[in-house]
C-alpha cells in the first residue's frame, strides 16, 4: 500500500517504505494526488472540477489531455490500481491501495480516537508545498483545508486537555493546552485559555511567560499591544503574591444535602451510548462500555414533566450575573453597607438620590425577591442619573425575570454606559451581554470575570453557564459546587436570587442535560431542604422526579409550589404533565378549558400546546387549523404560529411548503433576542436546519448541500454548542440521500449535543442508523433519553408518538415483549382518532400488542 503523508512535510512511499522521488518531483501532479486523497466528499471527483483547479488557463481539449497525462503518470508511478475512473467523467483513488494521513486523521476523530488523530497531525496540510502556476481556486481550496484540519486538531487537543484536567492530570492537561495554543499563536483567545489553564494548575510563571511571548509577538509583527482582555487577565495573575486559583475540583455535597456520590450518564457521543460513570475521570467516549437495556414499561399515567428552567442553563438568564458575592443584608435605615456591594465594585459613585433608589432596589430584589418593585426603583435611579450603568443593568435583570419588557434593550444601554464604568461593573455587564447575544467570545469573557474575581459567585456561575452552553455539562459542575459550598445565605430565605439558588438551578439543569436524573434529584432535594420557602426549589424537584416517572413524588412537590404561590396556573401545569404522560385527551380538555376562560396570553399558550397535542394524536388537519389561529394572533411572538404551520406541513408530507416556511423564518430577525451577529447566527442555524430536514425529505439534495454549508458557516459565529452540531446532522442527511450510510452514521454520531435536550431529530436519525447497524440497545438509550426532553422546545420537531412507535418495534425485534407492549399501547391510544395513515398505524400497533400478549 502507498503511504502518502500530507500533514507537515510531504512524504510519499511505496509498500516497501522506499521514497517515490519521481512523483515528489512533480508538484502539480502531486497536488492532484493530494486533492483526490483529501477532498470531500471522499470518493470520485468530477474531471471538470479538476480541470478548473489545475489547468484553468488551457482550453478544454488541452486541459483534458493534461489531466489524462497526469493520471497516466500517477498510475505508472504508484501502481495501475491506485487511480480509478468511473465512466468518462469521474476520477478517484482506491482506498485499499493508498493510505493518506489527512484522511486517517479525519477518520480517527470520527471514532473519537483523539490521541491517535493528533499523532498524525505533524503540521499544516502540505506545509511548504508550492506550485509555481497554481490557480487561485486551488490555492483557496488548499487554504480552506489547512484551516479546517488545523481547527479540528486544536479542538481535539483542547478536549484532551479538558479531560486531563477533569481527571486531575495537570501536567498532561498543560501539555495538550500548549500543543493547541502553539497551533494558533496569534489567537488571543487560545493564549488566554492556556494562561488560565496554567494558572489554575499552579504554574503562575508559565502563564506569565505565555503572555510575555504574546506581547512580544504582537509588538514585533503588528506593532500593537495585546487586547484589553488579555492585559486584564495577566494583571489579575500578577496581582497575586501566591496562586489563589487552585485547580477546580468537585467538592463533595454538604452533609445536610444527603446526596449520594455523584454518578452521571455520559452524553451520547461518537457512537457511545449514555452510560453511568463517575464524574472524574471521564473515559474517552469510544471506550465507554455498552449499557444493559432496561425493560421500559411506559405506564399510562407516567408523568414526564418538562423543566422549563433547563433552557436557562443554555441561554444563561441575565439574573445569573446579578448575584452579589455577599448576600443581601436585612433592610436597615442606613445604606452604608451598599458602598461595599459588588453591584457597584471599587466604590462606583452616583448622585445621592440615584444611589438611594438603587440601594432600595437591591434590597427589594435580594431581600424580598420582588423583581417588579426592584425594577421600578432601578428605573427611578436611572432617571435620577442617566449615566448610571448598573442601574440600567439591573433594570435588564428584572425585565429578564418578569418578562414584562425586552431585557436586551436595557442591557444594550448598560453596555453603552458601562464603557466608562469601573472594572468589575464593566466586566459584569459585558459578560451578561455576551451571554444574551451568543457572543462567540463569551468563554474568554466569562473566564476573565471568574479569574479576576475568583471569590465572587457571579464569575463561577457565568463560566459554568458558558461551559454548559458549549456542551461541557459536567465541566460546569465543579464551578457550581464551589458557589454552593461557599454560600452563606439564610436557610429560610425564599428569594430566588441567592447564589445557592441560581447555582443549584443551573446544577440541576446541567445534570438533566447530561441525562443524569439521580444526580439532578440529589441537588434539587438539597436545595428544597435548605430553602423550604423557595418556589424555584420545589418546582425544580417536581420537574426532576416527574421526568423519572414518579407521579406521587411529583404531586407532593407540586403541592408545595401551590402552597407558596396560590396564583400558579393549575390547568396549564396539569395539561403539560398530561402531555408528557401521553394522556393527550386529558391535556386537550384542560387546554380547551384554559383557552375559554383565560387571558389573551393564555390563549396563545393554550393554542401552542394544543397544536402539540393534535400532532401527537395524528390529527394534523386540526393541528393546522389551530396553527393558523395561532398565526392570526397579534402576539408579541410573531414567529410562533409560523413554526407550528411549518412543522405541521412537514408532518403532512408537504415538504417543500415546510422548507419554504422554515427558510422564511431564518430570514427574519431573531425574536426576542437582540440583532447581533451571535444571536442572528444562532437563529439562522436553527431554522435553516429544519429547512434542510424538509429539503432532504423532498429529495432536493442540491439545496440540502447548500444549507449544510450555510449552517456550518453561521454556526461558527454562534456561542451555542448545539449549533456546532447541526452541520453534522445535515451532512448525515446528505450522505443518507447519496446512499453512503457509513458516512451518514459518522455524521449523526457527531450531531448529538445533549441526548435529552438537544435536537431530537438527530436522536431519531442516529437511532435509525444504529438499528440498521444491529446496535439496537444503543438506539433504545437515545430514544428513551429523547422522551425525557422538552417537547415544546428542542424536542418539538419529532412527536413523542413517533418515538414510542420506533421504540415498540425495536423492543419487539429484541424479544422484549413487555416493553414493546407498553409502547404499542401508547401508539394505539394516541393515534386511534388520527388522520390517515396514523389511524391505520394505531390499528397495527393494537394488533401487535395483542399478538405479543398471547
Amino acid at each position: 500500500m502507498i503511504h502518502f503523508r500530507t500533514l507537515g512535510a510531504v512524504d510519499l512511499r511505496d509498500e516497501h517504505g522506499d521514497e517515490l522521488r519521481l512523483a515528489l518531483a512533480q508538484p502539480k501532479r502531486l497536488a492532484l494526488l493530494a486533492y483526490l486523497a483529501i477532498a470531500t466528499p471522499a470518493g470520485f471527483h468530477r474531471r471538470d472540477t479538476m480541470l478548473s483547479l489545475f489547468w484553468p488557463e488551457m482550453d478544454q481539449e488541452r486541459a483534458r489531455r493534461a489531466l489524462r497525462q497526469a493520471v497516466h503518470f500517477l498510475r505508472s508511478t504508484l501502481g495501475a490500481d491506485v487511480v480509478q475512473t468511473r465512466g468518462g467523467e469521474d476520477i478517484g483513488l482506491a482506498g485499499n491501495a493508498l493510505w493518506c494521513d489527512a484522511r486517517a486523521f479525519d477518520d480517527a476523530l470520527a471514532r473519537g480516537a483523539l490521541s491517535e488523530a493528533l499523532e498524525l497531525y505533524r503540521g499544516d496540510l502540505l506545509e511548504g508545498f508550492f506550485i509555481s502556476d497554481a490557480s487561485s481556486d486551488f490555492e483557496e481550496w488548499l487554504e480552506k483545508e489547512r484551516v479546517r484540519l488545523r481547527q479540528r486538531a486544536t479542538t481535539a487537543a483542547w478536549t484532551l486537555s479538558d479531560q486531563s484536567a477533569a481527571a486531575g492530570r495537570g501536567a498532561q492537561a498543560a501539555e495538550w493546552g500548549r500543543w493547541a495554543a502553539a497551533r494558533a499563536p496569534d489567537d488571543e483567545r487560545a493564549q488566554r485559555r492556556l494562561m488560565t489553564l496554567l494558572d489554575r494548575q499552579g504554574d503562575r510563571t508559565g502563564a506569565l511567560r505565555v503572555y510575555e511571548q504574546l506581547a512580544q509577538r504582537a509588538q514585533i509583527e503588528f506593532e500593537a499591544a495585546p487586547s484589553a482582555e488579555s492585559r486584564a487577565l495577566v494583571a489579575s495573575i500578577r496581582a497575586r503574591d501566591t496562586v489563589s486559583s487552585v485547580p477546580v475540583v468537585e467538592e463533595p455535597a454538604a452533609a445536610s444535602a444527603a446526596a449520594p456520590p455523584t454518578i452521571v450518564a455520559a452524553p451520547v457521543s461518537i457512537g457511545a451510548p449514555a452510560v453511568e460513570t463517575h464524574t472524574a475521570p471521564l473515559p474517552d467516549a469510544a471506550k465507554l462500555p455498552q449499557p444493559p437495556v432496561q425493560a421500559d414499561h411506559a405506564k399510562p399515567r407516567t408523568r414526564r414533566w418538562v423543566m422549563a428552567a433547563a433552557a436557562s442553563v443554555l441561554a444563561i438568564g441575565i439574573v445569573t450575573y446579578a448575584i452579589r458575592s455577599g448576600q443581601a443584608q436585612p433592610a436597615r435605615a442606613s445604606s452604608a453597607a451598599t458602598a461595599e456591594s459588588p453591584a457597584r465594585p471599587h466604590g462606583a459613585r452616583s448622585s445621592p438620590v440615584a444611589s438611594g433608589f438603587f440601594d432600595e432596589g437591591l434590597r427589594a430584589l435580594y431581600d424580598k425577591g420582588d423583581a417588579n418593585l426592584a425594577r421600578s426603583l432601578f428605573v427611578d435611579a436611572l432617571n435620577a442619573d442617566t449615566t448610571f450603568a448598573m442601574a440600567a443593568y439591573y433594570v435588564a435583570v428584572c425585565d429578564n425575570e418578569t418578562q414584562a419588557a425586552d431585557a436586551s434593550e436595557m442591557m444594550s444601554r448598560a453596555m453603552r454606559l458601562g464603557v466608562s464604568a469601573r472594572g468589575r461593573e464593566r466586566l459584569t455587564i459585558k459578560t451578561a451581554w455576551a451571554m444574551m447575544v451568543d457572543d462567540p467570545d463569551r468563554m474568554a469573557i466569562a473566564e476573565s470575570l471568574a479569574t479576576q474575581y475568583p471569590g465572587a459567585p457571579e464569575g463561577q456561575i457565568a463560566l459554568a453557564g458558558v461551559l454548559s452552553g458549549a456542551g461541557d455539562f459536567l465541566g460546569a459542575v465543579p464551578h457550581l459546587r464551589r458557589v454552593i459550598s461557599a454560600d452563606s445565605s439564610r436557610a429560610d430565605d425564599g428569594s430566588p436570587f441567592c447564589a445557592w439558588c441560581v447555582a443549584s438551578a443551573q446544577l440541576v439543569s446541567a445534570y438533566l442535560l447530561a441525562d443524569s436524573l439521580p444526580s439532578a434529584e440529589a441537588v434539587a432535594r438539597a436545595w428544597s431542604k435548605r430553602k423550604p420557602k423557595s418556589i424555584a426549589a420545589w418546582s425544580s424537584l417536581r420537574d426532576v422526579v416527574a421526568r423519572e416517572g414518579r407521579e406521587s413524588d411529583a404531586d407532593d412537590a407540586e403541592r408545595e409550589v401551590v402552597a407558596l404561590d396560590p396564583h400558579t396556573d393549575a390547568d396549564e401545569s396539569a395539561a403539560i404533565i398530561a402531555v408528557h404522560a401521553d394522556e393527550l385527551t386529558e391535556a386537550d380538555h384542560l387546554l380547551a378549558q384554559r383557552m375559554q376562560y383565560g387571558s389573551a396570553e393564555a390563549e396563545e399558550t393554550a393554542l401552542w400546546w394544543m397544536v402539540i397535542v393534535r400532532r401527537n394524536q395524528g390529527r394534523l388537519n386540526d393541528a393546522l387549523t389551530l396553527a393558523h389561529r395561532l398565526s392570526a394572533l397579534r402576539s408579541p411572538s410573531p414567529q410562533t404560529g409560523t413554526i407550528a404551520e411549518a412543522q405541521v406541513a412537514f408532518e403532512q408530507r408537504r415538504f417543500r411548503d415546510a422548507a419554504n416556511l422554515f427558510e422564511s423564518l431564518a430570514a427574519l430577525p431573531p425574536f426576542p433576542s437582540p440583532i447581533e451577529p451571535g444571536s442572528v447566527a444562532r437563529h439562522r442555524s436553527w431554522f435553516l436546519t429544519h429547512a434542510g430536514t424538509s429539503w432532504a425529505s423532498a429529495g432536493d439534495t442540491t439545496r440540502l448541500a447548500e444549507l449544510a454549508d450555510e449552517v456550518e458557516g453561521s454556526a461558527r459565529l454562534s456561542a451555542y454548542g448545539r449549533d456546532w452540531k447541526l452541520p453534522h446532522y445535515l451532512r448525515g442527511l446528505l450522505w443518507n440521500a447519496r446512499g453512503d450510510h457509513v458516512q451518514a452514521f459518522r455524521e449523526f454520531q457527531h450531531a448529538i449535543w445533549s441526548a435529552t435536550d438537544g435536537y431530537t431529530r438527530a436522536n431519531l436519525e442516529l437511532a435509525r442508523a444504529l438499528i440498521g447497524a444491529n446496535r439496537s440497545p444503543e438506539a433504545i438509550v437515545l430514544m428513551q433519553a429523547a422522551l425525557r426532553g422538552p417537547v415544546e422546545a428542542s424536542n418539538y420537531y419529532v412527536t413523542r408518538t413517533e418515538l414510542h412507535e420506533l421504540l415498540a418495534r425495536t423492543f419487539e425485534s429484541m424479544g422484549l415483549a413487555d416493553s414493546a407492549i407498553a409502547h404499542f399501547h401508547v401508539v394505539a391510544k394516541s393515534w386511534q382518532y388520527g388522520d390517515e395513515p396514523f389511524r391505520t398505524r394505531a390499528t397495527h400497533a393494537a394488533a401487535e400488542s395483542a399478538k405479543l400478549r398471547h
